[in-house]
């Protein structure tokens, strides 16, 4: 994992966020010298963290000469992104108005939300839709996404992935949101209501799709494999644009209760710093270093050491923690307790319900996952980068 950076990406990364500067009305030139700026690097940087519209349209308010191929690939890229963010939205439209017409109570969520705190809209981009559903109705939207032409890349039992040609994608959540100590329960629609003039289309308030947002980046942040500055600006944006729409009292005593208070508090001073602040080449601590390398949704690498952190958390004290690897190829009780209940009445079985996972995993369709899993465990497996992560959750506020 990446710990500090050199010069040069010092440089790189003050250019970018004092484009996001710009373009959030903060400044309206920038300060850092671009003669030794390599604007290539800008665009690939900006393309991995999703935020190549936005320092598109930031140079263009700041007045950046750029040279001519590389003016050529942001202009391209953000038509491209205009897009797709059409196709998404008129998507979006037509999937909830199909499930209000088939009874199916649906909850989208991000998305469209986060990007009208923006000062235009397509400064945001999204990848994907999101919508919760009732589990049990998942039958039902099957068939509704198939008569639209969509095709399946993921089904579970709470998790449909859909795609429709050429840009769209959507993803149909039968959970609720699966985040660590939630106070939302395991009905998010017990805490949504309709949407007037509708039946089975619900929203959120303000507050709790804040809170909704704020959890979910958490999840990303801890539990998965980190994020990027994009998580920054929405925050960012969103306090800007909702600033005196919510109830900030209500907010903060629900995220303590979830453990997120820090984090959120962390979000918003980094935001600050980034957008408001002077960034200098000596004003990147670790969890700036962190976030500003992170890409969009992390790295493969971070994303196992996040395994190995929340597995030990959860199911290892700290003196079985230097026998991670065989934890789990031999989960220890209270994780098999969780695929074998008979063990909560008697640990006897535990040496056979070993075997019975061993030969089920080797034999199943994913066996090849599961080897590969375990090939990444001996990988990754520095105790140094492991103590690295646990000083930037513990910086960030976990």
């Amino acid at each position: 994992m990446k710990k500090e950076f050199s010069l040069i990406e010092k440089r790189e990364y003050i250019f970018i966020l004092e484009i996001l500067s710009c373009l959030f009305g903060n400044k309206n030139h920038v300060d850092i010298s671009t003669d030794e700026i390599d604007f290539n690097h800008i665009f690939e940087i900006s393309g991995k963290n999703s935020i190549a519209n936005m320092v598109c349209y930031g140079m263009d308010k700041a007045e950046i000469d750029l040279p001519l191929e590389i003016k050529k690939r942001f202009v391209y890229n953000r038509k491209f992104m205009l897009m797709k963010d059409a196709s998404q939205f008129d998507a979006q439209r037509k999937l909830v108005s199909a499930f209000e017409r088939n009874g199916v109570d649906n909850l989208p969520v991000k998305g469209q939300f986060i990007k009208d705190t923006y000062g235009q809209p397509d400064f945001r981009t999204m990848s994907d839709m999101d919508i919760h559903v009732r589990v049990e109705d998942f039958p039902k939207i099957k068939e509704i996404l198939k008569s639209m032409d969509y095709t399946f890349s993921v089904e579970t039992e709470t998790l449909i992935v859909a795609n429709q040609m050429p840009f769209v994608q959507v993803e149909i959540h039968g959970d609720n949101g699966e985040f660590r100590d939630t106070t939302f329960g395991d009905n998010l629609f017990s805490v949504a209501k309709p949407v007037d003039g509708t039946e089975h289309s619900y929203e959120f308030s303000l507050d709790d799709h804040y809170i909704y947002i704020i959890e979910h980046y958490a999840k990303h942040f801890r539990d998965i494999s980190g994020m990027g500055v994009r998580m920054v600006c929405d925050v960012y944006n969103l306090n800007r644009a909702l600033k005196n729409k919510i109830d900030w009292e209500y907010v903060d005593k629900i995220l303590k209760k979830s453990g997120t208070y820090k984090f959120h508090k962390m979000l918003i001073s980094k935001g600050e710093k980034y957008f408001e602040g002077v960034m200098t080449e000596d004003g990147f601590d670790l969890v700036d270093v962190f976030i500003l390398s992170n890409n969009t949704f992390g790295t493969h690498e971070i994303k196992i050491y996040t395994s190995k952190k929340n597995y030990i958390e959860k199911y290892l004290d700290n003196s079985n923690k230097e026998n991670y690897l065989f934890h789990r190829i031999f989960p220890p009780v209270m994780r098999m307790e969780e695929d074998y209940p008979i063990l909560k009445k008697s640990k006897i079985f535990l040496p056979f319900t070993w075997a019975h996972r061993g030969i089920k995993v080797l034999f199943s369709k994913d066996s090849k996952t599961y080897r590969k899993n375990i090939a990444n465990y001996r990988k990754y497996n520095d105790e140094r980068e492991f103590k690295y992560l646990n000083e930037v959750m513990k910086m960030a506020g976990f």
